[in-house]
């Protein structure tokens, strides 16, 4: 089970969510994350191609992930990047 899983999980823990729901939309989310999962892990572009919610989403995890999100980073020497698409 990777971090991310983890975490998913550990926001579930404890709700009043049936176990049977939470284990069928495990499921349903390891197959929709699979794609973003397998680029992060051979480092290579996927021959199959995306849904635009999941480019969205990794676009969105990855900005979360920039240190202008934390309160006690330093800011030093940050660049953006413009890239130019329909769903930016």
């Amino acid at each position: 089970m990777s971090m991310f899983e983890k975490k998913i999980k550990d926001l579930i823990k404890g709700s009043k969510i049936p176990q049977n729901m939470i284990n069928r939309g495990q499921i349903v989310l390891d197959n929709w994350l699979k794609p973003i999962k397998n680029l992060l892990e051979q480092k290579r572009v996927p021959e199959e191609p995306w849904e635009d919610e999941q480019i969205k989403f990794l676009l969105k995890l990855l900005s979360q992930m920039d240190t202008d999100k934390d309160l006690d980073a330093a800011r030093v020497g940050e660049r953006e990047a413009r890239i130019s698409t329909p769903l930016l």
